[in-house]
């Protein structure tokens, strides 16, 4: 299943890997991993790494210039 979506915690909540895509619409910047033992409202979205791959999400998204304000 594809899913596609602006709300990064949707994207790292609910994927097993995440596709960050370029200013080319045909050009991939980054493709993450997404691996939780367990998947919990509360103790999936409060961790350390679902925080650190929000973080890599937002950072991808602010160095091709789109759609984040800084």
């Amino acid at each position: 299943m594809i899913l596609v979506t602006h709300d990064l915690n949707e994207a790292v909540y609910l994927c097993d890997r995440i596709i960050v895509m370029g200013k080319n619409p045909t050009q991939i910047q980054e493709e993450i991993p997404v691996k939780f033992q367990q998947r919990d409202q509360i103790g999936t979205k409060s961790s350390e790494e679902f925080r650190s791959i929000r973080k890599r999400i937002f950072t991808l998204i602010q160095e091709t210039g789109f759609g984040i304000d800084s």
